[in-house]
């Protein structure tokens, strides 16, 4: 082989290496399932999802097969249904997600695709769930969380992801119901139940 041969057979080669082509996936039903850009037979770029009935489900960012930036997600209305970033193929950063009718469901932050820090969560009706921080994708410290009419429901605090110390029931009036201790979720010592009139009494010993 001469020389400007050899040098055509390695141009060749090395962009060969690096093929770019748009790659168009589908249901069995004939309608497209998804679409985009392959780099050396990976997924790169933009890929666009979509259901069934056309609409898009996804919005996904891909470097080299993994997923890379900014993701959007979608209901089969139309709605937004999550905002999530992630790097090289792992959840990070802030996450944001929706109901289908736009009302949203809860947010935080996510560390290695683990939940990390403060999280809130909310009630199709807007009211707030519940609230508390995580660590290495566990509960952890206090945590509160409410009735749907937005009255407190439960208080108490995790350690590692297991119910620890005082926690404190409440019905949907706000009325509390019952306290106690908990020792990595289990009952223990003597829990109290509360009457209607608020009078404080001994229900039982978990000891």
């Amino acid at each position: 082989m001469n020389l400007f041969r050899f040098r055509s057979f390695l141009f060749f080669i090395m962009h060969f290496s690096d093929c770019v082509a748009q790659d168009t996936l589908y249901y069995k039903s004939g309608s497209m399932k998804a679409h985009g850009e392959l780099r050396e037979n990976q997924k790169n770029g933009t890929w666009t999802y979509f259901y069934p009935n056309a609409l898009k489900s996804a919005s996904l960012k891909f470097t080299y097969g993994a997923l890379n930036g900014g993701q959007l997600y979608y209901y089969d209305n139309g709605a937004l249904k999550a905002i999530e970033f992630w790097k090289n193929d792992l959840q990070e950063d802030s996450a944001t997600y929706y109901y289908s009718n736009g009302v949203l469901e809860k947010k935080g932050c996510f560390e290695g695709s683990l939940y990390k820090g403060d999280w809130v969560f909310f009630y199709e009706n807007t009211n707030l769930k519940r609230e508390g921080a995580y660590l290495l994708g566990l509960p952890t410290g206090h945590w509160d969380c409410y009735h749907e009419n937005g009255t407190i429901e439960q208080s108490g605090s995790f350690v590692g992801g297991k119910q620890q110390g005082l926690w404190e029931y409440y019905d949907n009036l706000g009325n509390k119901t019952y306290e106690g201790n908990l020792d990595q979720d289990r009952r223990t010592g003597v829990w109290y139940f509360f009457t209607n009139s608020g009078k404080k009494k001994k229900w039982k010993n978990f000891n």
